[in-house]
């Protein structure tokens, strides 16, 4: 009987082991997926801030009405571009006048228990919008940059 119980507490403390580093690496997956994500995200803002300044400063035409334009007009691919890789279900753009949001659809896992997706405009620099952390191309960017609200 007694060896029956050790076998069982071996068992489980087995089990409970081997699901903690399953855990701590999935949790390493979704921190390297978040840090894509941030760094893609931030160049598609640029490149769509890019295209509103333009426009604003030309006095021509309104920016690019779709992201597929954008990355048409300004990084010379289509929506098939890796900038859009970490982005299975793309991004929401849209553009009133000289200005824009950018976000993403839905909320996607960030860590084992939060989700949250990104979201910024031309007047706004991109922040998760669940935590509300501000967005980072490189690890120790200052954020937001000169000319951005800080609120």
């Amino acid at each position: 009987m007694k060896l029956k119980r050790r076998n069982l507490i071996w068992m489980v403390s087995l089990s409970v082991i081997l699901l903690a580093a399953v855990a701590a690496i999935f949790n390493q997956h979704l921190s390297i997926d978040t840090r894509q994500r941030e760094s893609h995200f931030i160049s598609l803002h640029y490149l769509a801030m890019e295209a509103s300044r333009e426009m604003e400063i030309a006095f021509e035409d309104d920016p690019p009405s779709t992201l597929d334009e954008l990355m048409e007009t300004y990084a010379g691919v289509g929506k098939n571009s890796w900038l859009m890789k970490p982005f299975p279900d793309g991004l929401i753009y849209h553009v009133e006048g000289y200005s824009f949001t950018l976000e993403e659809p839905e909320a996607r896992w960030v860590s084992l228990f939060r989700r949250d997706r990104i979201v910024g405009s031309g007047s706004q620099w991109p922040k998760w919008e669940v935590s509300g952390k501000w967005v980072r191309k490189f690890e120790g960017q200052v954020v937001p940059p000169a000319g951005f609200p800080s609120l």
